[in-house]
């Protein structure tokens, strides 16, 4: 900053500058007519700035005034001249260049005055030594700045949804491959490496044979069911069509018999194809405030994925079921009382874990891809493709190219209906991809939502056992066997009540896991000791679990709630 303008700033604190609208008629922007010519304040003096913005040419000029909403009107026009200005919400943010390749970085007061300065030369009135008023140019006042951010509304500016990297698909079936903002999408598109020109007018046949082609790297993963495979397809064109079409996206689990069936390498290279890169892994946090905060960084940062790993027991909760269903979203910045809004939810959530559950209405919001390999060592496994990750990455440009194409095709079509009602909350995913999927040729996606129901059986059945051994053995210190069980369940009174279950109910339970011998009307604790084995280390929604505690001297396994 010159000294010139230093002193100007301080003689702006000292109250010696003044005010251009003093004894002037006021007005405010919003009003429909404004005051007479002779009531408006000294125009600046006719002369072009530079002003540190670069590009020279005549700039923009705001007189300075004591009325705050005139100055933060007209910096805000001037402010959407700047090319890498953008709304993201309710929070003004800028597209930067990085190392890394362009981010969204939401502005805070002090690196607002530089982008100002580049777009405005600002002024102000101050009378000179012999008492004569002149123009002075001054810097953007950073009060102006936290006024215009805390302000919330940001009229004209163009809305970003968040930064990609590949050609983006319209909802018309156009592609947008120019480096740069479509208002279309409302994405920013930074190109990385070449991608072959699209099939003119892809019919049918050309979806058809896109999709077997888009699969042929994954030939070798042990999927359950060509449902699965499907599945999996649609992971890959809901990270490509997300502009596309209206509302939220499922979450995509994928899920196997077994560690090592392949299940972080499938996520991985699904998202390679789509985005360019391969996704970070972030853990799921235990408790409801912290996936709150976890959900909060990863929604307002508009990551196009989230991959949640090696997932344990049950998935679910409110925030969760939140973020997967909300088409506008709205959280908190860490270290900060802001709440920033996002109006569009841009994340696509996908979760890896062996035998997961799915709690609360999350079950309704996910679409399983099942793994399951029968080799007791799956990391021994050899391949046709051994490094399915670097095959992906030379291969990606066709693979991209072929799951755009299954888009395309369907919506030049004119996206014919399926005929099978939409799934809840999805509709507008449900139109494009699972129909998109189905016309092509494939197995309805869907189809793999088949077990869950069986699966959150399941879960209720182990969630009812955990509670009811924490019960019967609450003030017992001391590891337990299954024949402690089947006693303390004799020794129950008919009328009595175990935990928040009859003494019947109780009995249910355990008649629901098939250990009930119904003729002697006990519990079989041999084959009870053997489920214990299938529930053991698994923790439920309050992170109890069974935990096996050796042996006693006759061999019998022990057993305890933690």
């Amino acid at each position: 900053m010159s000294e010139e303008w230093r002193d100007d700033n301080a003689r702006l604190m000292a109250g010696e500058i003044l005010d251009p609208f003093d004894g002037l008629v006021e007005w405010r922007p919003e009003e429909d007519t404004p005051p007479e010519e002779g009531d408006m304040p000294p125009e600046p003096p006719d002369e072009v700035y530079d002003g540190g913005g670069g590009g020279g040419g005549e700039r923009i000029h705001i007189m300075l005034s004591a009325r705050a909403d005139y100055n933060v009107t007209c910096t805000l026009e001037a402010l959407q001249q700047h090319s890498e200005l953008f709304v993201q919400g309710a929070t003004l943010v800028r597209v930067l260049k990085t190392p890394r390749g362009r981010v969204i970085h939401r502005l805070n007061p002090e690196a607002l005055p530089p982008l100002m300065s580049a777009v405005a030369d600002f002024v102000r009135l101050v009378r000179g030594a012999g008492g004569e008023t002149e123009h002075r140019h001054v810097e953007p006042p950073l009060p102006l700045a936290r006024q215009i951010l805390a302000g919330g509304a940001f009229p004209g500016f163009r809305q970003l949804d968040g930064i990609v990297s590949s050609p983006v698909l319209r909802p018309d079936g156009s592609l947008h491959t120019k480096r740069g903002y479509d208002a279309a999408t409302r994405l920013y598109l930074e190109p990385v490496g070449q991608f072959p020109a699209p099939v003119e007018a892809p019919t049918q046949q050309h979806a058809h044979e896109a999709a077997e082609r888009l699969l042929a790297p994954f030939a070798e993963f042990g999927f359950v069911h060509a449902a699965d495979k499907a599945a999996l397809i649609a992971l890959i064109l809901s990270l490509i069509g997300k502009a596309a079409h209206d509302g939220p996206t499922p979450m995509f689990p994928i899920t196997a018999n077994i560690r090592g069936a392949g299940k972080g390498k499938l996520a991985s290279c699904a998202v390679l194809i789509a985005t360019g890169t391969v996704p970070a892994v972030v853990g799921w946090p235990d408790t409801e405030a912290e996936q709150s905060k976890r959900l909060d960084t990863i929604v307002l940062d508009g990551a196009p994925v989230a991959l949640f790993d090696n997932i344990t027991g049950e998935l679910g909760g409110g925030p969760l079921d939140l973020a997967l269903t909300a088409w506008s979203y709205s959280g908190r910045v860490l270290g900060k009382s802001l709440m920033p809004r996002v109006e569009r939810v841009w994340t696509i959530f996908i979760a890896t874990g062996n035998n997961c559950t799915f709690g609360g209405d999350t079950a309704r919001r996910v679409v399983p891809i099942r793994l399951k390999c029968d080799n007791s060592r799956p990391e021994e496994r050899t391949f046709d493709i051994p490094d399915l990750q670097a095959h992906v990455q030379e291969h990606r440009a066709a693979l991209y190219a072929d799951a755009v194409t299954i888009l395309r095709a369907f919506i030049l079509a004119k996206k014919p209906a399926h005929g099978h009602a939409l799934l809840g909350s999805f509709e507008g995913w449900d139109a494009l991809v699972r129909a998109a999927i189905i016309w092509a040729g494939l197995p309805d996606p869907l189809d793999t939502r088949a077990e869950i129901e069986k699966v959150d059986e399941a879960a209720a059945r182990h969630a009812q056992l955990v509670a009811l051994l924490d019960a019967l053995f609450h003030s017992r210190t001391d590891p337990w066997t299954s024949g402690d069980v089947a006693r303390a369940l004799e020794d129950l009174p008919e009328s009595s009540a175990v935990g928040a279950l009859t003494s019947r109910e109780a009995r249910d339970v355990f008649d629901g896991l098939g250990v009930w011998d119904r003729a002697a009307n006990r519990l079989n604790n041999k084959a009870f000791g053997q489920e214990l084995r299938g529930y053991a280390d698994r923790p439920n929604a309050d992170q109890k679990r069974i935990v096996r505690k050796g042996e006693n001297r006759r061999k019998v396994a022990l057993w305890k709630i933690e």
